[in-house]
């Protein structure tokens, strides 16, 4: 079930992974759009990221447009 889902949607995980990477570490990126960060907003931009990326990974994880429902109500 879990390669499946997967399979079907490797791509939003890997954009959800990818921004998930770009707001817990932004040290690498951040310097080539011009910003300079001190150690308090970084920590600030960490600990929100960390808030926000907890709902979002659960919604991209159990995210159903019906499909499976449809399908086990037809063989029914």
């Amino acid at each position: 079930m879990l390669r499946d889902m997967v399979r079907t949607r490797w791509k939003t995980i890997v954009i959800l992974v990818g921004l998930w990477l770009v707001f817990l570490f932004p040290i690498p990126i951040l310097p080539f759009w011009g910003i300079h960060l001190d150690e308090n907003t970084l920590e600030t931009v960490i600990i929100i990221s960390l808030i926000v990326s907890i709902p979002f990974t659960f919604l991209a994880l159990f995210i159903n447009k019906g499909e499976h429902r449809d399908s086990e109500i037809n063989k029914s």
